[in-house]
């Protein structure tokens, strides 16, 4: 189930994101990148069963598209009178923040050794994604109040 979700959270944050501010066309270049490297995993998986690359390796990639991305929309969202009241600044914020915690956990369990993987991995993993999605959904929360610009 991972899969389907990672391709509709990809899909939607980059349409949403893209419908704020514009996307230069190196952004756009490396969108479709990213989403034919998502397309290959799915097919791979789905159909042929094999595996070319190291799953963790290929969702540091990933997740370092989704840091840039969210990176580039804060940067254009400070130019705001008011950043705060700014609800794609929060937004945007908030997948930073948790990406760069989820990618802490994958970079983790790609370079740690396997036993001592085992036995620490399970609970750090529960405890920094619990941290990193409450983190995440509050900050989505408060974009909710943030004042409506007329666009």
């Amino acid at each position: 189930m991972f899969k389907p979700f990672f391709i509709c959270d990809f899909l939607f944050f980059t349409w949403f994101f893209n419908k704020f501010r514009s996307f230069p066309n190196w952004l756009k270049t490396l969108t479709f990148i990213y989403f034919g490297l998502i397309l290959f995993d799915c097919l791979d998986s789905w159909f042929w069963h094999t595996s070319f690359y190291s799953p963790s390796i290929y969702f540091i990639v990933l997740f370092l598209y989704f840091i840039i991305l969210s990176f580039y929309v804060i940067i254009g969202s400070l130019d705001d009178w008011a950043p705060v009241q700014n609800p794609i600044l929060w937004i945007a914020s908030a997948r930073l923040i948790y990406y760069l915690f989820v990618i802490v956990i994958y970079a983790y369990s790609s370079i740690s050794f396997f036993n001592f993987n085992n036995n620490l991995f399970g609970e750090a993993f529960a405890i920094i994604n619990g941290v990193a999605n409450v983190l995440c959904n509050s900050m989505f929360g408060i974009s909710f109040l943030c004042k409506r610009v007329q666009v």
